[in-house]
């Protein structure tokens, strides 16, 4: 299954289809122009390792990257098959005289080849894309990161970036929005996007898609209320989840939200926690963006048209 997305920066959290404003001014965080990827993991279980086929860091490229560089990482939660013959069944088939379990133990190599069943992420710098592409029956996660040269899929918030999200050239008056296009995606799925200043001060949404094509739009102004740390929210197409840093309060998280005049790192994880089985998705170019006046009204309903209630959430940022 093929997941394929665009990521572009944009507005306002109602459902996204055409809202996109034609013409509108934009600024880049990735374009996926520059450093081909691919990674990608036949072994079930989260790796706390960076192996190099399912790991990838390239830079720099400042002119066409967040940071100048980027990581990606796979890790196949469940379903991955290495090296095994199945039979006509989708069974374990024996090989000549090597009985079925045997063979599985002596051929497995760890890593992805053809007739096994793994998880990859190609970045397209042909296409502009980031696919994430899961076998039949195997329940995979994707991750990319900007922060930094730091060369490890674990999350990096230096003080080294520095981006201001709002004053950039191509932004005229200040960008104020993020767009992600989803281009393919077989089913719905949910990933989680964080933009980070520093270890206390991030914000974190999860994000619940049916699996339509088109863009998500999301406001800056989202992800620094505070008063929505903590929140849960429900419906398809929307936020699902916000959690911030600092000290953690009775809502489960901190109320320390994301300076965007100040960003260290950004990260979107996709199929989190391996929720959708066999999903394929794919998106393409992440940008900033500044409305067109005909749409502010749309956008400026952002979260007043969602309903949603607090519960208990741990962060999930580990600093």
């Amino acid at each position: 299954m093929k997941i394929s997305i665009k990521p572009i920066l944009v507005a306002s959290i109602l459902p996204l289809a055409g809202l996109f404003a034609v013409g509108a001014q934009a600024d880049f965080v990735d374009l996926f122009q520059d450093g081909f990827q691919t990674v990608s993991d036949v072994e079930n279980g989260i790796s706390t390792t960076d192996a190099d086929n399912t790991f990838s860091e390239v830079g720099p490229y400042s002119n066409t990257i967040l940071g100048g560089y980027r990581d990606i990482k796979v890790d196949t939660i469940s379903g991955g098959l290495d090296n095994v013959a199945l039979d006509s069944n989708g069974q374990l088939a024996a090989v000549g005289s090597i009985d079925p379990i045997t063979q599985l133990a002596i051929l497995a190599d760890g890593i992805c080849q053809t007739g096994d069943k793994c998880t990859t992420m190609t970045v397209s710098t042909v296409e502009n894309t980031v696919t994430l592409d899961n076998d039949t029956s195997v329940n995979g996660v994707g991750t990319i990161q900007w922060d930094g040269d730091d060369n490890s899929s674990a999350l990096t918030i230096g003080d080294t970036i520095n981006e201001n999200f709002i004053t950039q050239d191509g932004c005229g008056a200040g960008c104020d929005r993020f767009n992600i296009e989803v281009i393919a995606a077989d089913h719905g799925f949910i990933f989680t996007v964080g933009i980070y200043t520093d270890a206390d001060n991030w914000t974190e949404f999860d994000l619940v898609s049916s699996g339509d094509t088109g863009i998500k739009t999301f406001l800056f102004s989202d992800f620094t209320s505070a008063f929505l740390c903590g929140a849960d929210f429900s419906g398809v197409d929307s936020i699902s989840a916000m959690r911030c840093g600092g000290t953690v309060t009775s809502t489960g998280t901190g109320d320390q939200t994301v300076d965007f005049t100040k960003v260290n790192a950004m990260q979107l994880i996709f199929n989190v926690g391996g929720g959708s089985t066999a999903i394929d998705l794919s998106i393409g170019p992440l940008t900033k963006s500044v409305p067109e006046p005909g749409v502010l009204a749309l956008f400026g309903l952002g979260l007043a048209a969602v309903g949603f209630t607090r519960r208990r959430r741990g962060p999930a940022l580990s600093a």
